[in-house]
């Protein structure tokens, strides 16, 4: 049974600090930008379904001189992740509270070096499947940010969800081509292990990185 998490105390400052909204209805000039100055000539990773913000804070302690985006859409969940950029003393994260479509399109003459993807909800009941993030559209969508050194990264440690995704890859495979000699391998160097992880590896769970660049 899943559990609704509650807000958090969080000063507004902090907030506004380190979020973007995008609103559909208003210019954005003021939030355009702000993200376009924090992108300007850097190297920057990208983690779509960012959660709590575990990995990038790992991610963004390794490398200071690179810039890091999440993109989540849950306040409570970015409330968190906010948080722990800030106990952390990171001035290289982002975070832009949105839906992951909607501001894609942001990302267009952004130097992307890595766009992740880590442990999207399976949803692994049949009825369920459509509301899987991993899907032909969201791949086509993705495609168009990519360079031709952008890698993609999809995590996923369910069996059935890595099925799902590599049946993607494979139908898109005119699009995508494999960093290795699989579309997924089973490790991956100097990735940051989040407390879920742990959880899995602690179950018994096998994760699949699934790892591609644009054809």
């Amino acid at each position: 049974m899943r559990t609704r998490l509650r807000n958090i105390k969080l000063d507004e400052k902090i907030w506004e600090k380190f979020t973007i909204k995008f609103e559909k209805e208003n210019n954005n000039d003021e939030e355009k930008k702000r993200f376009l100055d924090f992108t300007k000539g850097k190297s920057v990773i990208l983690e779509c379904c960012c959660g709590k913000g575990e990995f990038l804070k790992e991610e963004a302690l390794k490398h200071p001189q690179k810039m890091f985006i999440g993109i989540d859409y849950a306040y409570p969940v970015l409330q968190r992740a906010v948080k722990r950029i800030f106990n952390e003393g990171l001035e290289n994260v982002l975070f832009l509270y949105n839906a992951v479509e909607d501001v894609l399109p942001l990302f267009k003459n952004i130097e992307l070096e890595r766009i992740y993807v880590n442990f999207s909800d399976p949803w692994p009941k049949k009825r369920h499947w459509k509301r899987r993030v991993i899907n032909e559209v969201f791949l086509k969508n993705i495609l168009t940010v990519m360079g031709k050194n952008t890698e993609l990264i999809v995590v996923t440690d369910h069996p059935g969800y890595a099925e799902w995704i590599e049946e993607h890859f494979e139908n898109l495979k005119e699009y995508f081509i494999p960093i290795y000699d699989n579309w997924f391998v089973n490790e991956l160097d100097e990735f940051a292990e989040s407390d879920y992880m742990l959880k899995g590896f602690k179950k018994g769970y096998k994760i699949n990185y699934f790892c591609v660049k644009k054809r």
